[in-house]
């Protein structure tokens, strides 16, 4: 709040201290922006894009080797992350196939989903929530 007050000697006027400014529209924003900051991902570096090579292959060969009924089940795909040295940290059915979230350490996620056609496979750094698998909600 500003205080008025009459000019110095030197004519100089003090200054009121600035005020943070809140209302619904700033907080709304700033939340809207933290219950969104699960999908950002961190980047990984040289060594751990090299780290995950080795998990990776291991994993896609031991998907592709699954049957029909069975990679479409979260039981043997998780069989499969852990076969492939990974971690599961979340392995869910979902409408025609598995989505897939696993660690492979030192910061090292490794994601995907399997449907009727494709394994699709992402290496990627943990959210900026801290995980590799997708949070339940917001904040």
């Amino acid at each position: 709040m500003i205080t008025p007050q009459a000019p110095s000697a030197s004519g100089t006027i003090a200054q009121a201290e600035p005020t943070r400014l809140t209302g619904p529209r700033t907080d709304r924003t700033r939340q809207h922006a933290e219950n969104r900051g699960f999908q950002e991902r961190y980047p990984l570096n040289s060594q751990q894009r090299r780290a995950a090579v080795e998990p990776v292959a291991l994993l896609r060969s031991e998907l592709v080797g699954l049957d029909d009924h069975q990679w479409l089940s979260p039981g043997p795909v998780d069989g499969a992350l852990r076969r492939a040295g990974l971690r599961p940290r979340e392995v869910t059915a979902v409408s025609g196939g598995v989505h897939f979230w696993s660690s492979a350490g030192n910061g090292i996620c490794v994601n995907g989903e399997i449907d009727d056609h494709d394994v699709s496979i992402r290496t990627e750094g943990p959210s900026s929530d801290g995980g590799c698998a997708e949070p339940d909600g917001g904040h």
